[in-house]
C-alpha cells in the first residue's frame, strides 16, 4: 500500500531522514521528481553530485579519488567505477568518506586488487546491483565465483585476466544469479594434464542464452595443450607446414587418444568470418608477438 511521506509528522520525517542511507534518500528524491515536487519532504532534500565515471586507487600508499570536497554532498557514480590497487583495509580508512558514496555503475573494473573474502564482502555492501559489465584484471588471489556473483548478481558480461579456479566452468553455472551474455577468460587453464572438465564446459555453454559467447585466451604455458586439442577436433586451417603446428604434430606432442575439445562438447567448427548468431566459443592463441590467431566453434541450436 502506497503511503505519502509528506503526511508524516515532522518528528517522524526527521527520524526517517536519520535512518535512511544516502542512496535511499536519492531514490526518494528521484521518486518525488517523477510524481510531484511536494512529495519529497524538505528533510530529504540532500545534495547529490552525479558523475558518469569514478576511479578510486591507491597510488604510492595514498588513497585517491576525484570526489567533491563538500562533506554535505554525496557523490553518485552512475556509469563506470574503477578500483585500482585496493585492499579490504582501504574500505576502513577515513581518507574517503565511504558513507556518502552512492555506487550504482553499469561497468566495474577491478584491477591489481587483493581479492580476499573480506574485500569482496565490502564490495557487495557498497555497490548496488546495477552492474552489467565486470572486468577483473591482474588481481592478487584466485577469483571466487561464489563471492563474485554475490557482489555482482546482475552481471551479464564478465572478463577475467589472471587467476581463477580450475573448476571455473562448474563454478560459474553453480553460482551465477542471471545468465551471461559473454564470458572472456585469459590465464592458465592447464591443471596437470587437463585443461578443464569437458562436461562442465559443455554445461556452461548450453545453459546460457542463445547468443552467448565465450572467449578463452590461454597463457603461453598452456597454449600448446589447447592447440593439440583443437587439431584433434578437426581444425583444418592448420597445415603440416605451419610453423605453429610443427611441434604439435611431433611424436611427443600429438596423442591421438587424448580427448578432443569438439567431440567431447558437441562444438562444431565455424567457417564464416562473421560471428555465429548462436552460442559459440572463440579460442585465441598467440602465434607470434602482436599476432593472435582466432578459432571459432559453435554449439548447434537445439531442434526442439
Amino acid at each position: 500500500m502506497a503511503f505519502r511521506l509528506s503526511t508524516l509528522p515532522y518528528g517522524l520525517k526527521r527520524r526517517l531522514h536519520e535512518l535512511a542511507k544516502p542512496y535511499e534518500v536519492l531514490q526518494m528524491q528521484e521518486a518525488s521528481e517523477s510524481c510531484m515536487a511536494s512529495f519529497c519532504p524538505r528533510p530529504f532534500r540532500r545534495r547529490f553530485h552525479r558523475k558518469a565515471n569514478l576511479t578510486i586507487e591507491c597510488c604510492n600508499g595514498v588513497l585517491k579519488a576525484d570526489l567533491i570536497a563538500d562533506s554535505a554532498v554525496s557523490d553518485v557514480c552512475e556509469r563506470e567505477l574503477k578500483l585500482h590497487k585496493l585492499t579490504d583495509g582501504h574500505f576502513k580508512t577515513k581518507a574517503i568518506n565511504w558513507s556518502r558514496l552512492i555506487l550504482r555503475p553499469q561497468i566495474v573494473t577491478i584491477s591489481e586488487c587483493e581479492l580476499t573474502p573480506a574485500f569482496m564482502a565490502s564490495i557487495a555492501t557498497m555497490v548496488e546491483g546495477t552492474t552489467k559489465e565486470l572486468f577483473v584484471v591482474n588481481c592478487t588471489g584466485t577469483v571466487d565465483f561464489d563471492l563474485l556473483f554475490k557482489a555482482f548478481p546482475n552481471v551479464e558480461e564478465l572478463k577475467i585476466v589472471g587467476g581463477f579456479a580450475k573448476s571455473w566452468a562448474a563454478d560459474i553455472v553453480k553460482h551465477q544469479k542471471d545468465p551471461l551474455k559473454s564470458l572472456e577468460l585469459e590465464g592458465d587453464f592447464k591443471d596437470e594434464d587437463t585443461l578443464f572438465e569437458f562436461e562442465d564446459f559443455k554445461n556452461l555453454v548450453s545453459t546460457q542464452p542463445p547468443r552467448f559467447n565465450v572467449t578463452l585466451r590461454p597463457l603461453d604455458g598452456c597454449a600448446d595443450a589447447i592447440r593439440e586439442m583443437l587439431l584433434q577436433g578437426d581444425c583444418l586451417d592448420l597445415e603440416f607446414d605451419d610453423p605453429e603446428a610443427k611441434p604439435i604434430f611431433g611424436a611427443p606432442y600429438f596423442q591421438p587418444t587424448t580427448p578432443a575439445l569438439i567431440p567431447k562438447t558437441g562444438l562444431k567448427k565455424w567457417k564464416d568470418k562473421a560471428s555465429p548468431p548462436f552460442r559459440h566459443v572463440e579460442i585465441c592463441l598467440n602465434v607470434q608477438v602482436k599476432e593472435e590467431r582466432h578459432y571459432c566453434f559453435y554449439l548447434p541450436p537445439s531442434k526442439s
